[in-house]
């Protein structure tokens, strides 16, 4: 399933399910996935917005449709979809990033950057292009630590050991990727809350599955609606809990009045 979300919290505008090659209609010549994203933020075109979408999405040929819109774009880029720009050559050192222009529009800019594997990033709107430092935290063993014992080829580690062969690092990265970084979650931010609580339901048929899913996204946006107008939060297991109660109403009681005596007789055994 496809879906556009906010990226601050995850509430989903839209999604379309996929069901094969006729899942949208194609326009302009566009592909099946450039066709998904003009019908996901058909309502938001025009009107000076910035999209943020990954590898599967994004290509030249959307970027300069969406400059067409008035639209912005921002995303990670597969290699295989530079097109004419697959001379390019990525960096060889790490932490090396170069920057690649178009004559026409000096906007559309194209970023390569290479940290633990090869990375493009590709933008219409203008970005800051100077390297920001960052501190990651690093695992690992010190080389020159006498203490690590070999059994069956693995190394065994001492916790404090290992902890002292932790670190920190410095970093630079391209500031487009911290950009990325920041607005490029809101789907994986509702993927990460409609998936704590599933319903258990297996069937055959599968549009049962869809349903579930779809009613989980609903439950979702309404916990963020809900927080948004009411002084007291709740979170996502609680809201999804008081939606039951709720739906329950007098039959609750009458359970809750059968487990207390079905545990009154029990005792304590």
């Amino acid at each position: 399933m496809y879906l556009c979300c906010n990226p601050n919290n995850g509430y989903a505008f839209g999604g379309i399910i996929y069901t094969g090659k006729d899942t949208v209609d194609k326009k302009d010549n566009l592909t099946l996935t450039d066709s998904v994203i003009l019908s996901l933020t058909k309502d938001y075109l025009n009107s000076f917005r910035i999209l943020y979408m990954d590898n599967f999405f994004t290509s030249t040929r959307l970027s300069n449709f969406l400059l067409g819109k008035n639209t912005g774009m921002i995303g990670t880029l597969r290699k295989n979809r530079l097109h004419s720009l697959n001379k390019l050559e990525f960096p060889t050192l790490k932490n090396e990033v170069s920057y690649y222009y178009d004559l026409k529009n000096k906007n559309k800019i194209l970023t390569l950057y290479y940290d633990t594997s090869k990375v493009a990033f590709l933008s219409n709107v203008e970005v800051p292009q100077d390297l920001e430092k960052s501190v990651e935290f690093q695992k690992g063993l010190n080389n020159n630590n006498n203490n690590n014992i070999l059994e069956n080829n693995k190394i065994v580690k001492d916790n404090k050991d290992w902890l002292k062969a932790s670190h920190f690092i410095k970093k630079e990265k391209p500031a487009i990727a911290k950009v990325y970084i920041k607005n490029a979650k809101g789907v994986d931010l509702c993927n990460q809350k409609t998936t704590h609580y599933r319903f258990p339901h297996k069937s055959r048929k599968w549009w049962k599955p869809v349903f579930f899913h779809l009613l989980q996204i609903t439950i979702h946006n309404a916990n963020i609606v809900y927080n948004s107008c009411e002084n007291k939060k709740l979170n996502y297991k609680n809201f999804y809990i008081s939606i039951v109660k709720e739906l329950l109403g007098e039959e609750l009681k009458k359970i809750e009045e059968i487990v207390h005596t079905v545990s009154y007789l029990g005792g304590n055994n």
